[in-house]
């Protein structure tokens, strides 16, 4: 059987950005009839119980800039697949199942769960806590609300049988009644995998890089764009519009 690679997993991204590339490294294998190889403590593996043969020998790499690979073999896929370019190709349904997490919280009935990102985001811009709040009132929001923050004094979070730190952050998105999510792939796939009501800010030509602490607008659903304008000059604009799964 042919094979196909995504040896970047766990080392080219954080958790959600290794989300994308798994689904389309998966997606592209399963397409094409392809066995996929990914490695052997990328830690997907135990969160998600996924089963896959490890690295068994150095690809050539194909990027998602680059052009003429799609439907190569013997190739190691790097890149984030973030954009619709890769999406159109995903299917929501099987991605669910391969990512499905069992809660081990001790979560409330009810509450709706704010994703601040922070620290890591000093050069794309961030959103306000007080632009969150004024959505939360504009959508008549009443349910109790957990921040969810890599900044701590930000988060109002308590300990609910925290166990693994970022995977609960993710367990709390989730299984949440409301998710405003902000721009980041983390809560993006959080809103994804969840049956939530996802509120998302409009940050596409609205958040100005390297700027913290805007105000944007929101909007009920999971698909606006996840970079702004300007964190992306000399790209084509039409590759970082609306996100979904499928062909829509």
């Amino acid at each position: 059987m042919h094979k196909v690679q995504c040896s970047q997993l766990g080392s080219n991204g954080r958790f959600g950005n290794q989300l994308f590339q798994y689904a389309f490294a998966r997606t592209y294998a399963d397409k094409f009839g392809y066995e996929l190889e990914i490695p052997l403590d990328w830690e997907g593996r135990s969160i998600f119980g996924i089963d896959a043969p490890p690295i068994s020998c150095k690809m050539q790499e194909r990027n998602e800039g680059d052009n003429g690979w799609f439907g190569d073999h013997d190739i190691d896929l790097t890149g984030y697949f973030t954009t619709r370019n890769y999406t159109k190709y995903m299917d929501r349904s099987e991605i669910r199942k391969w990512f499905y997490l069992e809660n081990y919280l001790d979560l409330p009935e009810r509450y709706t769960a704010v994703h601040l990102r922070r620290t890591d985001y000093s050069t794309i811009g961030t959103i306000s806590k007080e632009c969150v709040e004024h959505w939360i009132d504009k959508f008549n929001v009443t349910d109790p609300i957990i921040y969810l923050s890599d900044d701590t004094s930000l988060s109002n979070i308590n300990e609910l049988n925290r166990k693994h730190h970022f995977l609960d952050d993710f367990l709390i998105m989730i299984n949440s009644t409301n998710l405003f999510r902000c721009h980041s792939t983390f809560s993006w796939w959080a809103g994804e995998l969840s049956n939530s009501r996802v509120l998302s800010p409009i940050v596409f030509n609205k958040l100005q890089i390297c700027v913290q602490d805007q105000f944007v607008d929101f909007v009920e659903g999971n698909h606006p764009a996840l970079c702004p304008r300007p964190f992306i000059v000399g790209q084509e604009d039409s590759k970082f519009y609306d996100i979904y799964f499928g062909n829509i």
